[in-house]
């Protein structure tokens, strides 16, 4: 028969005992981030698979810093462009038609400015760091030349500028990998081929197609999504093989995610081609945009608002919604760690757990205070924070904050036959609860019961309605 003594001895226990060691008498250590690493370019990389690997662990993203970047008068006018991580800065383009255009380095421990570069062309696109470089594809209209430039991430003083001719295209950030920065250019649409070090220009191939996209790099090849999918010699440009078999459909404002030796990318459906077989490998219907992201064997692609998960043999895992059936589109970029999925969308950001597909997390203009985020939201990850830019003309760096030590308090035996009890913790920090019969180190006699309910910042509480059923019960926190 239960008691409030025998409650209290668990207590005493929990507040005592490692999570996974109840019985090994060490005290309950406060949960780490593990997000360690830089953000050099979409995706994470030349093959833009928008995978971080570690893990967030539950803990909650706590504003950092905010620097403030406007150039328009206009709330909510302001054009910034996802962030490039690198070398201890951030770097952002800012600025559209001639207004604010500018490239710059902000401290990523401080917001503070490093540096700015006023390349004054007509337009900027997103950068890409690479070994104490940042390159940026700047657009002037009609005829006159526009640039590729590298500039040095430190001083933010110009290494070197290639010219080129466009039409004021839109682009994605360049690729650059095995000395050579690889990016869309001409009159008409191709790809360019510059060396890293000197911005010689190494070849160019015409290819046709819309702007806002940029090739992927993978295993020492360069590949294409533009209405075809091509493999590319990368020192010549030249395709390899090129798959148009059941491929359809835009390949404007995305890339190819490439992982496993399977290229994911967006057309009228969502295609998979087998870089072995060169061949499509499957497809599936639905709506979907942008660019996925591929991770720890599942691709995530946006579809009629929402991220659909899939295997990367096509079969459906399960849907993040930030807001069934209401107002918030996902627009992206993706970016999936090995127990999150982070998502921008037109109010806000998502933080969304993997292993059910529940919102650990966000920030929307509608879910405040604080009221941050509004249209035009970017996300880049590095080093345990997450940076967004956003079109009220902000950059904001939200840092994973560690968990403290968990003692359980307020201990209650319920009129209903429920137990209850309570901690503080870290506002907005993810706990799960579990319950075993006996305290054995086993991961397999622990049930999850749930995730604790956040009653008020830093206030925890969970509620046991089914403890009336077992002769005697322990409880241990968790965070996730």
């Amino acid at each position: 028969m239960k008691t409030i003594d025998t409650f209290q001895s668990l207590f005493v226990r929990l507040s005592l005992f490692s999570l996974l060691a109840a019985a090994s008498g060490s005290k309950a250590l406060a949960t780490q981030p593990n997000l360690p690493g830089d953000w050099p370019t979409y995706g994470n990389g030349p093959a833009h698979t928008g995978y971080f690997p570690g893990k967030l662990n539950g803990l909650p993203l706590v504003l950092k810093w905010k620097a403030p970047m406007q150039y328009s008068q206009y709330p909510y006018n302001n054009v910034l462009s996802q962030a490039a991580i690198g070398g201890g800065r951030v770097y952002v383009s800012v600025g559209y038609y001639s207004s604010g255009i500018s490239v710059r380095a902000l401290d990523a421990n401080t917001g503070q400015a490093v540096w700015t570069n006023w390349p004054g062309t007509v337009d900027v696109n997103p950068p890409t760091y690479d070994s104490g470089a940042v390159f940026v594809q700047q657009e002037n209209a009609g005829n006159t030349s526009s640039y590729l430039s590298s500039f040095d991430a430190t001083t933010g003083y110009t290494n070197w500028t290639a010219p080129y001719i466009s039409q004021l295209f839109l682009h994605m950030a360049p690729v650059v990998a095995g000395g050579r920065v690889f990016a869309d250019t001409g009159n008409y649409h191709g790809l360019t081929s510059l060396d890293e070090a000197s911005g010689t220009q190494q070849w160019f191939v015409e290819l046709g197609g819309s702007d806002q996209w940029t090739p992927a790099h993978y295993n020492g090849e360069l590949y294409t999504w533009l209405g075809s999918f091509a493999e590319r010699n990368p020192a010549t440009g030249t395709a390899n093989w090129t798959v148009t078999n059941g491929l359809s459909g835009s390949s404007s404002s995305r890339t190819v995610a490439i992982a496993n030796g399977r290229a994911y990318f967006i057309g009228s459906s969502l295609y998979c081609v087998d870089l072995a077989t060169q061949t499509n490998a499957w497809s599936v219907s639905g709506g979907f945009n942008g660019t996925p992201a591929v991770a720890n064997g599942i691709v995530y692609a946006i579809s009629n608002k929402v991220v659909s998960a899939f295997t990367t043999n096509g079969v459906f895992v399960r849907q993040f919604d930030p807001n069934p059936g209401g107002y918030e589109n996902i627009s992206g970029p993706l970016i999936v760690t090995d127990d999150v999925l982070m998502a921008a969308g037109a109010y806000g950001v998502y933080i969304f757990r993997l292993a059910d597909g529940s919102i650990q997390q966000q920030f929307s203009s509608y879910s405040g205070p604080p009221y941050y985020l509004y249209y035009g939201d970017t996300i880049s990850l590095a080093n345990n924070t997450l940076y967004v830019t956003s079109t009220d003309g902000n950059v904001y760096a939200y840092a994973a904050t560690p968990t403290t030590d968990i003692k359980l308090i307020n201990l209650a035996l319920l009129g209903n036959g429920g137990f209850r009890f309570s901690f503080t913790n870290t506002p907005g920090a993810t706990f799960s609860v579990w319950a075993a019969t006996s305290l054995t180190p086993s991961s397999s006699n622990w049930t999850m019961l749930g995730y604790v309910t956040n009653t008020s910042p830093g206030q925890y509480q969970f509620t046991d309605v089914q403890v009336a059923n077992h002769a005697q019960r322990y409880y241990r926190v968790s965070s996730p």
